[in-house]
Order: C-alpha cells, then sequence, then structure tokens
C-alpha cells in the first residue's frame, strides 16, 4: 500500500513537470506571437487546458 501511494507521489510531481514545462513553452510563443508577457495566468491556463482538451489529452 505504501508503494503505490509513493508511485502516486511520484506520477503527480513528474506530470506537474510536465504541465509547468507545457505551460512555459506556451507563454513563450504567446509572447513571440503578440510581443506581450504581461497575460493573467488563469488566461494561459484556460487556453492550454482547452487546447488539451481539443487535442484529446484531456477527458472527463
Amino acid at each position: 500500500r505504501t508503494e503505490v501511494y509513493h508511485a502516486l507521489k511520484h506520477f503527480k510531481y513528474h506530470l506537474f513537470e510536465r504541465c509547468r514545462t507545457a505551460l512555459e513553452a506556451q507563454k513563450e510563443i504567446q509572447e513571440e506571437d503578440t510581443g506581450e508577457d504581461d497575460e493573467p495566468v488563469k488566461d494561459t491556463v484556460n487556453k492550454v487546458f482547452t487546447k488539451l482538451q481539443d487535442g484529446g489529452w484531456i477527458s472527463e
């Protein structure tokens, strides 16, 4: 049982790192396209979330 929780903790960490990297890449692309760098984080997260949903990465 402890091993399962440990594995889930590692999964959560690696998922967080992948999401953070994807968000940073998305923000860099947006800054290059628009020249803006002050978009609220909430807007960036919503855009990326919508893209991932449309791409089939996230489902209910």
